[in-house]
């Protein structure tokens, strides 16, 4: 009875430590960037050439990757509605300047240019954001827009 006791005994105490583990530490998340994202009635919706949003609240940050192959530019039509809140919009490649920024977006419908291969980071910071957004993107030979020469 002694003996099983101290098993028993051992066994919650490893629980306990291994549930303290978990608690501080936290599981891992791949490289790091997890980021706490609310959403209240939301719709979203993300393919391979595009990602959308309507919401009633989003607040925090979130990552997309835009892949432009070898040869090929993009054109990313971005459209934002702004009923309440604060949205912002950054596109870049990593360790490069962004090829666009906007900050607290108004509600509007303007078109990003991609003119170089790689992978883009489009990342999305919502602060109490009441609305939508939508990235449509395709293939494009156009000379027009924001983006990279």
């Amino acid at each position: 009875m002694r003996i099983h006791n101290s098993i028993l005994k051992h066994s919650a105490i490893t629980l306990v430590m291994c549930f303290l583990v978990l608690t501080l530490f936290g599981c891992g998340r791949g490289n790091g960037n997890y980021n706490q994202v609310t959403a209240v009635g939301r719709v979203s919706s993300q393919t391979g050439t595009g990602i959308s949003s309507e919401h009633k609240l989003l607040d925090g940050r979130e990552q997309y990757t835009i892949h432009v192959p070898d040869g090929e530019e993009f054109a990313v039509r971005v459209s934002i509605l702004n009923q309440n809140g604060s949205v912002s919009l950054t596109i870049g490649k990593k360790d490069n300047e962004p090829v666009y920024t906007g900050k607290d977006m108004e509600s509007g419908t303007f078109t990003v240019y991609l003119r170089e291969s790689g992978d883009y980071s489009v990342i999305i910071d919502a602060n109490n954001h009441e609305g939508s957004y939508s990235l449509d993107w395709d293939n494009s030979d156009s000379e027009t827009g924001v983006g990279v020469s």
